[in-house]
Protein backbone atom coordinates (compact mmCIF):
# COMPACT_ATOMS: atom_id res chain seq x y z
CA UNK A 1 0.00 0.00 0.00
CA UNK A 2 1.40 3.67 -1.15
CA UNK A 3 1.02 5.89 1.72
CA UNK A 4 1.78 10.02 0.65
CA UNK A 5 3.40 12.59 3.34
CA UNK A 6 1.29 15.86 4.63
CA UNK A 7 3.20 17.76 1.78
CA UNK A 8 2.35 15.64 -1.47
CA UNK A 9 -1.09 15.02 -0.21
CA UNK A 10 -1.92 18.22 0.41
CA UNK A 11 -0.79 19.78 -3.35
CA UNK A 12 -2.27 16.35 -4.88
CA UNK A 13 -5.94 17.42 -3.02
CA UNK A 14 -5.68 21.40 -3.51
CA UNK A 15 -5.77 22.57 -0.43
CA UNK A 16 -3.63 24.29 2.30
CA UNK A 17 -1.26 22.06 3.89
CA UNK A 18 -2.34 23.95 7.36
CA UNK A 19 -6.21 22.79 6.90
CA UNK A 20 -5.12 19.27 6.06
CA UNK A 21 -2.54 19.33 8.96
CA UNK A 22 -6.04 20.84 11.18
CA UNK A 23 -8.18 17.60 9.46
CA UNK A 24 -5.60 14.81 10.57
CA UNK A 25 -5.10 16.33 13.85
CA UNK A 26 -8.55 16.94 14.68
CA UNK A 27 -10.44 14.69 12.95
CA UNK A 28 -10.38 10.71 13.28
CA UNK A 29 -9.69 10.07 9.32
CA UNK A 30 -10.43 6.20 8.46
CA UNK A 31 -7.09 4.36 7.25
CA UNK A 32 -5.08 7.05 9.12
CA UNK A 33 -3.48 6.41 12.06
CA UNK A 34 -2.58 8.60 14.96
CA UNK A 35 1.13 9.09 15.94
CA UNK A 36 3.75 10.51 17.85
CA UNK A 37 4.29 14.05 17.96
CA UNK A 38 7.33 14.70 15.68
CA UNK A 39 6.83 11.80 13.67
CA UNK A 40 5.63 12.23 9.90
CA UNK A 41 1.99 11.64 8.82
CA UNK A 42 1.61 9.17 6.39
CA UNK A 43 -1.24 9.21 4.37
CA UNK A 44 -2.97 5.61 2.12
CA UNK A 45 -4.93 6.77 -1.49
CA UNK A 46 -8.16 5.78 0.08
CA UNK A 47 -7.46 8.39 2.84
CA UNK A 48 -6.86 10.89 0.53
CA UNK A 49 -10.45 10.15 -1.11
CA UNK A 50 -12.24 10.01 1.59
CA UNK A 51 -10.22 13.46 2.39
CA UNK A 52 -10.96 14.82 -1.27
CA UNK A 53 -14.69 13.92 -0.94
CA UNK A 54 -14.79 15.95 2.64
CA UNK A 55 -13.62 19.10 1.33
CA UNK A 56 -16.12 18.79 -2.06
CA UNK A 57 -18.84 18.40 0.54
CA UNK A 58 -17.55 21.50 2.35
CA UNK A 59 -17.47 23.59 -0.71
CA UNK A 60 -19.95 22.27 -2.30
CA UNK A 61 -23.04 21.58 0.30
CA UNK A 62 -21.26 23.72 3.15
CA UNK A 63 -21.08 20.61 5.70
CA UNK A 64 -18.50 20.95 8.46
CA UNK A 65 -15.30 18.23 8.59
CA UNK A 66 -16.99 16.22 11.24
CA UNK A 67 -20.04 15.37 9.01
CA UNK A 68 -18.74 15.66 6.17
CA UNK A 69 -15.61 12.51 6.85
CA UNK A 70 -18.87 10.43 7.77
CA UNK A 71 -20.61 10.88 4.44
CA UNK A 72 -17.16 10.54 2.35
CA UNK A 73 -16.53 7.57 3.96
CA UNK A 74 -20.24 6.29 3.47
CA UNK A 75 -19.57 6.96 -0.06
CA UNK A 76 -15.80 5.63 -0.38
CA UNK A 77 -17.48 2.37 1.02
CA UNK A 78 -20.27 1.96 -1.10
CA UNK A 79 -19.83 -0.34 -3.97
CA UNK A 80 -22.83 1.54 -5.97
CA UNK A 81 -21.05 5.09 -4.91
CA UNK A 82 -24.39 6.42 -3.83
CA UNK A 83 -26.02 7.24 -0.23
CA UNK A 84 -28.97 8.43 0.93
CA UNK A 85 -29.05 11.34 3.31
CA UNK A 86 -32.37 11.97 4.47
CA UNK A 87 -34.69 11.95 1.34
CA UNK A 88 -31.78 13.46 -0.55
CA UNK A 89 -29.52 11.25 -2.85
CA UNK A 90 -25.94 11.74 -2.81
CA UNK A 91 -23.90 10.35 -5.82
CA UNK A 92 -20.28 10.70 -6.58
CA UNK A 93 -18.13 9.15 -9.35
CA UNK A 94 -15.71 7.32 -7.42
CA UNK A 95 -13.84 5.51 -9.71
CA UNK A 96 -13.41 8.82 -11.44
CA UNK A 97 -12.00 10.81 -8.57
CA UNK A 98 -9.81 8.05 -7.91
CA UNK A 99 -8.23 8.24 -11.34
CA UNK A 100 -8.07 11.95 -11.18
CA UNK A 101 -6.07 11.90 -7.51
CA UNK A 102 -3.82 9.44 -9.13
CA UNK A 103 -3.33 11.93 -11.80
CA UNK A 104 -2.35 14.76 -9.81
CA UNK A 105 -0.32 12.22 -7.54
CA UNK A 106 1.71 11.45 -10.03
CA UNK A 107 2.75 14.82 -10.96
CA UNK A 108 3.37 15.93 -7.61
CA UNK A 109 5.36 13.09 -7.20
CA UNK A 110 7.21 13.75 -10.26
CA UNK A 111 7.57 17.36 -8.41
CA UNK A 112 8.72 17.53 -5.12
CA UNK A 113 11.27 16.05 -3.48
CA UNK A 114 10.25 14.54 0.52
CA UNK A 115 12.60 16.57 3.14
CA UNK A 116 14.85 14.93 5.17
CA UNK A 117 14.20 14.84 8.91
CA UNK A 118 16.21 15.18 11.82
CA UNK A 119 19.69 16.45 12.13
CA UNK A 120 21.87 16.90 8.99
CA UNK A 121 24.52 14.09 8.77
CA UNK A 122 28.05 14.65 10.43
CA UNK A 123 31.10 14.99 8.40
CA UNK A 124 28.45 15.85 4.92
CA UNK A 125 29.52 16.92 1.84
CA UNK A 126 32.92 19.68 1.58
CA UNK A 127 33.40 21.55 -1.13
Amino acid sequence: MRLYDVAVASLALRVDRKWLDNVLSQHDVPGVSRSVRGAARQIPLRSLLIISLVRDLQRQLGLGVARGLVVAARLVGASHGHVRLGVALLMVDIPALERQLDDRLVDVMETIVPRRRGRPRAGGRRA
